[in-house]
């Protein structure tokens, strides 16, 4: 089955103006410098203690950069970049003509060929035609965000099965080991408690001062990261709540390690669930359940 995935939840914000890149340098973790043409990056944003505020993908558009963010973060966010932005020549707008699509499922490829001379790939994931940008995303299976205009999306695709459900695109992100930050999550973890020290570009430690840089790079030379974000999976018999706390079975006690990011059923009863936990004392055998369910059971998700 191929699919295009209306990502109706999401926006694209656009940073624009002479000063866009140096602001940009001095508030992201990774380095604007690798965003070209050819490469996006997904990064965060953090406050000046290096604690997470928001986590996007950012890409150079049209003379400036644009990042893809949830609806329900956006004002709060676009807050704090005007904050710091108060002597910098830059714009931030959000693009409202803009549909971003998610792209996934068997033979999207052979499609999505037939528009795109050259497709991105690891080594160039991102490619522009016109107003049309195709984004790679390589795991947990091969698929693509497109961002485009609304008229030109529903000629291009028109032959693709279509959804609006966006708890597909969320479970891909989730698997995919993608950080997802919602409102009861933001200022709680440095990025490394993320695993963004494991995505490529996502933080850099030598590019100069940024926001929350000491404590993100005080996080790895000593070597205090005690938390991993882990994908788990079982039974609920209620939805689980985003910030409630995972609890993991110590012989017969049960003791705090972690916080729930996201959550997506998958069928009756049975989640996967992305959450923040302490490294200390599980492995991939632990039984992990959530606070308030005490009948839940979790396990890792390899």
């Amino acid at each position: 089955m191929r699919q295009i995935i209306l990502l109706d939840q999401w926006k694209l914000v656009q940073i624009s103006g002479p000063d866009s890149k140096k602001y940009l340098q001095e508030q992201i973790t990774g380095d604007v410098k690798f965003i070209n043409n050819t490469r996006y990056i997904f990064t965060a944003h953090c406050n000046s203690y290096g604690k997470v505020l928001h986590v996007f993908r950012i890409f150079q558009y049209k003379k400036g950069y644009a990042y893809i963010i949830k609806n329900n973060l956006i004002k709060d966010q676009i807050n704090v970049f005007k904050k710091y932005a108060i002597f910098s020549k830059i714009s931030i707008d959000i693009k409202k003509n803009v549909t971003i699509l998610g792209l996934v499922g068997e033979n999207i490829k052979n499609i999505l060929k037939k528009y795109f001379k050259t497709l991105p790939d690891l080594n160039k994931n991102i490619v522009y035609l016109k107003d049309n940008i195709l984004l790679y995303i390589q795991n947990p299976i091969e698929r693509f965000l497109l961002v485009t205009n609304n008229i030109q999306y529903q000629n291009i695709f028109k032959d693709l099965i279509y959804t609006i459900d966006h708890n597909q695109w969320l479970s891909l992100e989730i698997n995919g080991g993608y950080p997802i930050i919602e409102n009861q999550n933001i200022q709680k973890f440095f990025p490394q408690y993320l695993n963004l020290d494991a995505i490529p570009f996502s933080i850099s430690y030598n590019k100069g001062c940024y926001l929350g840089q000491e404590n993100i790079v005080k996080v790895k030379h000593k070597k205090i990261n005690n938390y991993s974000m882990y994908c788990l999976s079982g039974i609920c018999n209620l939805f689980p709540n985003i910030g409630e706390e995972i609890e993991f079975k110590i012989n017969s006690y049960w003791k705090k390690v972690g916080t729930i990011l996201s959550v997506v059923l998958i069928f009756d009863k049975y989640f996967d669930i992305q959450a923040v936990i302490r490294n200390k004392m599980i492995s991939f055998n632990s039984i992990f359940r959530i606070k308030n369910q005490k009948d839940s059971r979790l396990k890792i998700k390899i």
